[in-house]
């Protein structure tokens, strides 16, 4: 998502993106710029970091893990090279992507720098017991939240809800640096792979497939869709078949191979894993509906995604992005997360008489070009 939004910015504007877990040579792609980066530029650059006392008091502070520590270190190394990026390059703004120990670090910069930036959060990590992140990352994020409803930082979120959640959360009222700009979807260019899925896992051309797209999490929430595929009437049961698209982050302690097993219905559940980018078309193309049952979610991608192919889509309505993205005429919002009540809504979903081409057009605010739109608008209110 972070490649589309420079992807998309960088068709307007002039866009450099570092990104700092990789190195190489300077490239351009796709309107955006990829700038050099070398572990020898780093070290020449050392004298220009920060105060090292930056990580001192962020490890005093929070007490996060080794391997936290160590890849905080990392990016402190890096921050001479970055503040001379950004002194050579004489940026309008920056644009930093998620909330965590290194984001404070590339905050400091700026600050150092005299240079204007942006915060974006793709979701909120702290805000339940189902995200696996270390303690002391989530109470980071909590402080970084209290900062910004303070008016320190300007950031933007991706839902409505996750900015009525913050305003809540911490007993503020519209705050205006705070800015709502939705996700987009990118498969308007990707080319037919040629991909028969009906064929590849066996389902036969006449039955109801279901996806369920991203990865296999306790906060995804996988594990009750099996739960009410066994609840199903049977005649609509035996003619639908649910795909669950992503790799596998179940914890140690819960396996979903086994739940998938277990189901008397398993020959209907399939697992397929992680699929590459430019064969999710694919499987778009050949369902009939997307759901999506996540514990918290940020936007919901597979959604609009689905919405892009003409697909209705399910989802809670105490999701944060269930405002943005409802639409009567493409998806249906469960009110209750009761197994029953989610049985009610895919019936609902799978016997309902749908408009592929209006579903379509509801899918046009989430288009590249109105992502990028919203985001120089962001840009030009911080600046001014």
């Amino acid at each position: 998502m972070v490649y589309d939004i420079a992807h998309a910015v960088g068709e307007m504007e002039r866009v450099d993106l570092f990104a700092t877990d990789s190195r190489g040579e300077a490239f351009d792609i796709d309107g955006a710029h990829f700038l050099k980066r070398s572990f020898g530029l780093f070290l020449k650059s050392i004298f220009r970091c920060l105060s090292p006392i930056v990580v001192w008091r962020l490890w005093r502070q929070y007490h996060m893990s080794n391997g936290s520590l160590v890849r905080l270190i990392y990016y402190w190394l890096i921050s001479g090279y970055v503040k001379g990026l950004f002194k050579c390059g004489r940026y309008d703004i920056v644009h930093i992507h998620g909330c965590g120990f290194a984001s404070e670090l590339w905050m400091q910069v700026c600050k150092n720098c005299g240079q204007k930036y942006v915060v974006t959060l793709h979701g909120l990590n702290s805000f339940t017991g189902a995200v696996r992140l270390e303690p002391a990352a989530k109470q980071y994020e909590r402080d970084f939240l209290k900062r910004v409803v303070g008016g320190e930082i300007p950031i933007t979120v991706i839902s409505t809800g996750m900015k009525r959640m913050i305003e809540k959360t911490f007993d503020k009222i519209n705050c205006d640096n705070i800015f709502v700009v939705c996700n987009s979807f990118s498969f308007s260019n990707n080319a037919s792979s040629g991909l028969s899925v009906r064929k590849k896992y066996g389902i036969p051309s006449n039955a109801k497939v279901l996806l369920y797209v991203g990865n296999i999490s306790e906060n995804k929430n996988q594990l009750q869709m099996v739960k009410v595929f066994d609840l199903l009437s049977g005649e609509l049961r035996n003619q639908t078949w649910v795909l669950f698209c992503g790799e596998n982050h179940m914890g140690n302690n819960i396996s979903f191979e086994e739940a998938i097993k277990n189901s008397p219905n398993a020959d209907h559940l399939v697992l397929c894993g992680g699929i590459k980018r430019e064969l999710m078309s694919a499987y778009y193309e050949e369902a009939d509906a997307v759901v999506l049952l996540s514990q918290t979610e940020g936007f919901g991608l597979s959604l609009i995604e689905g919405m892009h192919f003409g697909l209705p889509g399910l989802m809670f309505k105490d999701m944060d992005a269930y405002e943005d993205i409802y639409d009567a005429n493409a998806v249906i919002g469960v009110a209750d997360r009761t197994n029953q009540c989610v049985v009610d809504g895919i019936e609902q979903l799978l016997k309902g008489r749908w408009n592929k081409e209006v579903i379509k057009s509801c899918s046009e605010r989430f288009g590249c070009d109105m992502m990028a739109q919203r985001y120089i608008l962001v840009y030009k209110r911080i600046l001014a």
